[in-house]
């Protein structure tokens, strides 16, 4: 039964607004379609809300971004690819708790075009661990701290492949200091 303060369409039929191509109506039980053969522009003085649990979908419910009910969670969802691009210096962080980026199926490349930096900048670790292999691939190489330990628990090799070129080990510090190679074993060279 129609309210006394509503207005009713009948079936599809629809309310234009200022031409034929710009339009409200209702395609079907339960759907609302908004029709511009332009822009549809929203403005709002503050904010405008969708409630959680509800999706803004483009083209497929494969194609979303939802609001959680209850976990204050937003989740951006897509099916196929997901790019994001800023035009300019972006970030990407939390006020709380870890960023997680697992790439499930492949691998995961990190492209800086002028370099990439990896900062533990609180004095926190920087942690690589993985039951496979690190490979490092580069032109000249540089490693630098106050301490460095290089341990591996099968047979390991220091080489240089090119012809002519050197290999140096030096302490060299100075004073009372001392250049130490050791081994426990007991076969012969």
């Amino acid at each position: 039964q129609l309210a006394m303060d509503a207005m009713q369409m009948q079936g599809t039929r629809r309310i234009e607004l200022n031409d034929s191509g710009t339009y409200i109506y209702s395609s079907s039980n339960a759907i609302l379609d908004m029709v511009s053969d332009g822009d549809i522009n929203l403005s709002a003085a503050t904010d405008i809300n969708i409630p959680t649990g509800v999706g803004l979908v483009f083209g497929a419910d494969t194609e979303k971004i939802e609001g959680t009910t209850g976990s204050n969670t937003l989740a951006l969802t897509a099916a196929g690819v997901l790019n994001i691009t800023g035009g300019a210096a972006s970030t990407w962080k939390t006020t709380a708790g870890a960023i997680l980026i697992d790439s499930e199926a492949a691998a995961l490349t990190l492209d800086g075009h002028a370099g990439v930096n990896i900062a533990g900048t609180n004095g926190s670790e920087v942690d690589i661990t993985t039951t496979g292999l690190v490979d490092i691939n580069s032109a000249a190489f540089t490693l630098d701290g106050s301490t460095v330990s290089i341990d591996g628990t099968d047979d390991s090799n220091v080489t240089v492949t090119g012809s002519g070129k050197d290999l140096t080990l030096a302490v060299a510090g100075g004073g009372t200091q001392k250049l130490i190679l050791s081994s426990a074993g007991t076969a012969s060279n």
